[in-house]
């Protein structure tokens, strides 16, 4: 005697999210610290008011890309 169950499961849960954009914009900082001079250049993103990527680049990059 052979007994099976099987439960099908159909329901599909879909979320919508918004989709995540950040703005991106260049800045600087004037400290100094030991592995930089006194100034260093940073590309910096930006969601909710809330920075989210930081990327330190060259000052020939930052003189560049502004």
């Amino acid at each position: 005697m052979l007994f099976s169950s099987f439960k099908t499961a159909s329901k599909s849960v879909k979320i919508d999210l918004p989709p995540l954009v950040s703005q991106y914009t260049f800045a600087f900082t004037l400290q100094p610290s030991a592995n930089s001079g006194l100034v260093s250049y940073w590309v910096v993103g930006i969601h909710d008011d809330k920075i989210v990527m930081k990327k330190p680049i060259t000052e020939t990059n930052f003189i560049l890309q502004m």
